[in-house]
């Protein structure tokens, strides 16, 4: 029984328990005194004892119902209260149990005197019509015994149709939504590595961390290095359940069950992995605006080309020609520039052309760099205050992030 059935049949077995104990003698006598709960579960059909293989290897012979049947009484008649509390897979498992498709199972435990039963997913086995006739074929109780599951649990609805799993479709939906993360995350990261290489910003950088064994001076972005390299991981997984939900037969085939077990864990602890890195980053982000503002100045001659041509336009000059002188000078500039490391003599060249009608002050005022940010500070802003603000607010008190072992 996997733990979400046992903690499911375990609600199930208490609300049924609540409802005995407020018409038992012992919730209507004067208050005090003990309850007994009994627990039994997961029989799986073993009517008679069966060899132990699992942990001790001897094969000496335990459990069968009549072992067990005795051992409940013994506790029944020392306990005077005492409510017997089956928490289901017990009428499969057994060859006896599928020959007679549970009957055998059920004419036994009858005699046992269950106060509560949970059924779990192994009472489907043999169909949901076997299920309703073994459990008084109403699907009025069937269906109510759902919801008060589900609203235990703290689900607003079930899935409409369902035989012992659910659909392997919302496997598929599940991690490819830990992917959505995985890529984000991945973008900002390598985001950070690129403007890294600009030194416009950095990551964290631990005290005494080693960049390489044989540079000293190396720094690299190893936080999102990671990142990028676990994010790629998550996204190749989500074809995991994708291709696990397409090939299922029918109802659910078993190939299923290694995949995901797989799959589904992995995806969450590298997601975990990728949040605690990236909170990591974020929180401990370092700009440099004067490494900004220097990169800024060497592309910014190029970045204005648009708004001098505009305005060569308004001044009576040529569009087709002035554009051409523009192109030209640009390449010679940016030639310069990488063949000698020399500076951006670009507005040099376009003062000193004729068909720009331009001089070099009339440029300059052109230079803002407030003029090719179009509405990006404002749209940051709404961002941040229409989406990312009451995200955080439901969200409450977050942690700190975490210092990490680079």
């Amino acid at each position: 029984m996997s733990g979400a059935n046992r903690r499911a049949g375990t609600i199930v077995a208490g609300l049924l328990v609540a409802a005995l104990l407020l018409g038992s003698g012992a919730a209507q006598s004067a208050g005090s005194g003990e309850i007994t709960l009994i627990h039994m579960g997961d029989v799986h059909g073993h009517l008679v004892p069966r060899p132990n293989l699992r942990s001790d290897g001897a094969g000496r012979m335990e459990g069968g119902l009549a072992r067990m049947y005795a051992l409940i009484d013994d506790i029944r008649k020392r306990r005077k209260h005492a409510l017997l509390l089956n928490t289901g897979d017990t009428i499969q498992g057994s060859a006896e149990a599928l020959f007679t498709r549970g009957q055998g199972l059920v004419d036994v435990i009858n005699e046992f005197g269950v106060d509560a039963f949970a059924p779990g997913n192994w009472e489907f086995v043999y169909g949901t019509d076997r299920f309703l006739e073994l459990f008084a074929g109403d699907h009025g109780k069937l269906a109510e015994l759902d919801r008060l599951v589900a609203a235990k649990l703290g689900f607003a609805a079930t899935y409409p149709v369902t035989g012992q799993t659910y659909t392997r479709k919302v496997d598929a939906f599940l991690v490819d939504a830990l992917s959505g993360v995985a890529q984000s995350s991945a973008k900002f990261a390598t985001d950070v590595r690129l403007l890294s290489r600009f030194r416009e910003l950095r990551e964290p950088l631990a005290e005494g961390q080693v960049g390489s064994s044989a540079q000293p001076y190396k720094a690299n972005p190893m936080r999102c290095e990671r990142v990028t390299s676990l994010s790629r991981w998550l996204i190749s997984l989500a074809a995991n359940p994708a291709h696990t939900a397409a090939v299922q037969w029918l109802e659910r085939t078993l190939d299923d069950s290694t995949n995901r077990r797989l799959a589904l864990p992995e995806a969450f602890l590298t997601a975990d992995a990728i949040l605690r890195i990236t909170h990591n980053v974020a929180a401990g982000l370092t700009v440099y605006p004067a490494m900004v503002r220097r990169n800024l100045a060497a592309e910014l001659p190029f970045l204005a080309s648009e708004a001098i041509l505009m305005a060569a336009v308004q001044r009576g000059g040529d569009r087709q020609e002035a554009h051409e002188r523009l192109r030209v000078h640009a390449r010679a500039a940016s030639e310069r520039m990488l063949l000698e490391g020399a500076d951006n003599d670009f507005l040099d060249r376009v003062a000193a052309d004729p068909a720009i009608p331009l001089d070099r002050g009339q440029i300059e005022t052109l230079l803002d760099p407030h003029r090719f940010v179009g509405r990006a500070p404002q749209q940051v802003r709404d961002f941040l205050a229409e989406h990312v603000a009451p995200v955080l607010a439901a969200a409450g008190e977050l942690p700190e992030a975490t210092d990490l072992e680079v």
